[in-house]
């Protein structure tokens, strides 16, 4: 049995709990919130400072998850899995029972993947990335490192997403497409080219919007 601490208190870490409850070789212990000055109680297991955390827990004792959503283009979940890799800290990946995943498919750490996804043959799936529920990854397709993959993403076969990406509901990528890192796909988005560094897609045609990705999302 695994103990694990999530850090975060949101609706990212209510998700995680739910598929770490569907393993039994892994255990929620406690969680951990930075922005709290008092240790208090989250889902049923402990709330701890960071200051408490470090003092109750010690690198390879335990197992973290990072449980924070897509805020400032992924950039706030990239900082704490940083930090703690500094630490000395190793993490655990999140993945439900019901999703597709060959045993060529490369994973980090710190990887979130729910229900319904379909990962083929070929594919790598970087550090501390999280792929919502019901998507579609075609072979030999490379995710970067701290992305975030909404629902009815169809990524299509030999595609690389760079690191920090963020692709919206229902969005779509052609085959042998390159994304580079920090780009910003909207919901809907229909990707025929290459999208350069720091691109914003509008959501409603595929087009880059005069402004840049980490400004919009205000990194």
């Amino acid at each position: 049995m695994t103990d694990i601490v999530i850090i975060g208190a949101g609706e990212t870490a209510r998700m995680a709990k739910h598929y770490f409850e569907q393993n039994k070789e892994q255990n929620i212990i406690y969680y951990v919130d930075e922005n709290i000055e008092e240790d208090s109680e989250f889902l049923g297991r402990p709330l701890l400072t960071e200051n408490s955390f470090q003092n109750l827990c010690k690198p390879h004792e335990v197992k973290l998850f990072i449980a924070i959503g897509s805020e400032k283009l992924n950039t706030s979940r990239e900082r704490l899995f940083v930090k703690y890799s500094e630490l000395g800290f190793d993490f655990a990946n999140c993945l439900s029972k019901d999703c597709i995943i060959p045993d060529d498919v490369i994973l980090g750490s710190n990887v979130f993947i729910q229900e319904l996804n379909n990962i083929q043959s070929g594919c790598s799936i970087g550090d501390n990335t999280i792929i919502w529920a019901k998507n579609h990854i075609g072979h030999n397709s490379q995710i970067g490192r701290n992305c975030f993959i909404t629902s009815g993403v169809t990524i299509s076969g030999n595609v690389t997403i760079g690191d920090n990406c963020f692709l919206g509901v229902n969005c779509a990528v052609a085959d042998e497409i390159v994304v580079d890192s920090h780009c910003f796909i909207g919901m809907g988005a229909m990707i025929m080219k290459d999208v350069p560094h720091n691109t914003l897609i509008s959501s409603n045609k595929p087009v880059t919007a005069q402004i840049s990705a980490k400004r919009f999302c205000r990194c």
